[in-house]
């Protein structure tokens, strides 16, 4: 039988409730990793610098790639770099009421919500704080149990990624189907990118595919 969508908010609740009864020590901040797979992505070149006024034009220059209206929608950037005059920057948009909803399970089990990223901006964040220094453009294969993440990152942003629809089981069977992904990804960012675009390593965190 399928549990209906309180029961299983109930159990995420619950769920969340026993996580956190697992944490040891404090806690300086809850922050809601939303899945990357749920939300909009796209690069795009403002022709202008200047961070307020970036902000400002960035849901117009994103709203006609939406399929959804921009109004049911949350909608942040990362500027990636400013060159002559230019700003590029990585938006993102994800359904209000999604985020809104796994906010409210979350408060259920006694978790107050500060901040809202994405799993893929926090695993991100993971590997660069554990690397000394970031090459100007990397590419990172994130791999976990039921799918995985293309990530071109830069020293202080992430430039662009793209969800791989493989799990783990497929990409350990089937090597060559997950380099071909990857191939294509790295098309896929070069074909929008504007600037130079050396990849100079590619590293994969995660589960292991041995």
């Amino acid at each position: 039988a399928t549990s209906s969508p309180a029961v299983m908010a109930t159990s995420v609740a619950s769920a969340a409730a026993q996580a956190i009864g697992a944490v040891k020590g404090p806690v300086s901040a809850w922050v809601l990793c939303a899945p990357s797979a749920q939300a909009a992505v796209r690069m795009m070149r403002i022709p202008f610098k200047g961070r307020a006024k970036v902000a400002a034009v960035v849901p117009g220059e994103l709203e006609p790639y939406l399929a959804i209206p921009i109004d049911e929608l949350i909608v942040d950037h990362a500027i990636v770099r400013e060159a002559e005059g230019k700003t590029d920057v990585l938006a993102v948009a994800a359904r209000e009421s999604a985020l809104a909803e796994q906010v409210n399970v979350l408060r259920e089990a006694g978790i107050q919500v500060e901040a809202i990223t994405l799993d893929v901006a926090a695993l991100t964040s993971l590997w660069r704080a554990q690397r000394k220094s970031v090459a100007p453009m990397e590419a990172v294969l994130h791999v976990r149990e039921r799918g995985a993440f293309f990530v071109i990152a830069t020293p202080k942003a992430i430039a662009w990624f793209r969800a791989i629809p493989m799990t783990l089981a497929q990409a350990r069977t089937n090597p060559a189907a997950l380099a071909v992904q990857i191939r294509n990804s790295i098309r896929a960012f070069q074909t929008g990118w504007e600037g130079e675009a050396a990849l100079e390593q590619l590293t994969v965190t995660g589960v292991g595919l041995g």
